[in-house]
Order: structure tokens, then sequence, then C-alpha cells
């Protein structure tokens, strides 16, 4: 069973993710460490050592206007030969159940991407609508104040 380890934000492995794929070098859409205990950057971390976490993939949450909001991750246990050269493997043979079993993953990943910057932007949304409610409610409050008022 996975164990919670509390993180720093910049000792986070969802920061490299955001660094290597939005940085400057606008590197591949996805950031993958095959053995985070062979990782000078991540073996240090609590549930590394502790040998819980041992692979990490991650790809960036992005909005429908492109703005990285955060990331979306797979762990495991154990160390993984690179995504890359597995893919690549597979594409010969498409009918390894292998390559079946990728493209679900990345589908329900891509999914759950999609449902959470849809939620956030209804929330962004409803804020929206609550604060216009606010500054009508405001306005109408004023203009009854200022009829009512005598004028001097």
């Amino acid at each position: 069973m996975l164990q919670c380890h509390p993180a720093n934000a910049k000792d986070s492995i969802c920061l490299h993710t955001l660094i290597a794929v939005t940085g400057p070098d606008e590197g591949p859409p996805f950031f993958e460490v095959t053995d985070l205990a062979e990782d000078e950057r991540f073996a240090w971390l609590p549930f590394v050592v502790d040998n819980s976490i041992r692979y990490y993939y991650g790809a960036p949450l992005r909005t429908k206007r492109g703005v990285t909001i955060g990331t979306i991750c797979v762990l495991d246990d154990k160390e993984r030969a690179p995504l890359d050269a597995v893919q690549q493997a597979c594409e010969l043979d498409r009918s390894n159940p292998l390559v079946h079993y990728l493209l679900i993953i990345y589908t329900v990943m891509e999914s759950i991407a999609n449902n959470v910057t849809t939620h956030l932007s209804l929330l962004r949304q409803r804020a929206e609508r609550r604060r216009a409610l606010r500054m009508n409610r405001t306005l109408i409050n004023f203009l009854k104040q200022s009829q009512a008022s005598p004028e001097v």
C-alpha cells in the first residue's frame, strides 16, 4: 500500500515535470523517471528511500487555453523500462495486449485531465457569476439609496 509523504513544492517530482515540459527547452509532453532511486534529484525523498515509489510518469494538466495548471502522474513501486521504448516495441505488433493497455492508460489519463480542467473552469465561471451578481446587487442598493435620500 502506498504511504503518503508530505513534500514541499520545491522538492516535488511534479515541479520537475512542470519545468521539464513547460520550461524554456520545451521537452517532450511528459516527464518520466524509470528508477527514482537511481536519480539523484529524487533518491533522497522519503517515499523513494522506503521503496514505496520507484517509477514516475507525469504529464501536465492544461486548460483549453493552454495554461498549465498542474500535473497528473502514474506511479509504480517497481522500476520500469522507458515508456517510449515500450511504445516503439509495441508499434511493431498492434495485436500486442500491451498496446491496448497503454492506449487505455493514455485515454484514462487524458480523460481525467480534461475532467479536472473542465471542473476548474466551471468553478471559475461560477465564481465570476457570483461576483457579477454581488456587483449588480450592490449597484441596485446604491441606486435605491440615492433615490430615497433627499436632494441637498
